[in-house]
């Protein structure tokens, strides 16, 4: 099955590079600005895909994250991410002929560290640290 080409004007051009504005240590909030070039068509929506160089070498690489994002929105909050992990996020628009290029990749960031929950509620604390740095835990 064959399947036409596009011209590349056809196509949206891409985004700027996400700004990240705030990160915790499940989620990142992230924002851009539209595409300069809307192509033949107008931009329809934005996909947001990330990668994380700590990821095992058997995942594809890049990983669509949010599709379908309304094209009047300009930034978005990524949730269910792993604490104290370092990701990189793209975007992309896509109009009716289909998907842009990728935007500049943002700056590598890291979620923030989430302290284990049973060490820090534990009034024992102290002592099941000392077990377990000592490996008696």
């Amino acid at each position: 099955m064959f399947q036409r080409n596009y011209e590349p004007t056809a196509l949206p051009s891409a985004p700027t590079q996400p700004q990240i504005y705030k990160i915790t240590a499940k989620s990142v909030s992230l924002s851009w600005q539209s595409s300069s070039h809307s192509g033949h068509s107008t931009i329809r929506s934005y996909t947001i895909e990330y990668f994380s160089p700590e990821w095992p070498k058997t995942l594809p690489g890049w990983v669509i994250l949010a599709d379908n994002i309304p094209p009047n929105l300009n930034s978005f909050t990524i949730e269910n991410l792993q604490p104290d992990t370092y990701y990189m996020f793209v975007v992309r628009a896509r109009n009716e002929q289909g998907y842009g290029p990728p935007s500049q990749a943002s700056d590598l960031v890291r979620t923030a560290f989430e302290q284990n929950q049973f060490i820090s509620s534990n009034k024992n604390s102290n002592e099941i640290l000392e077990k377990a740095l000592t490996g008696e835990i």
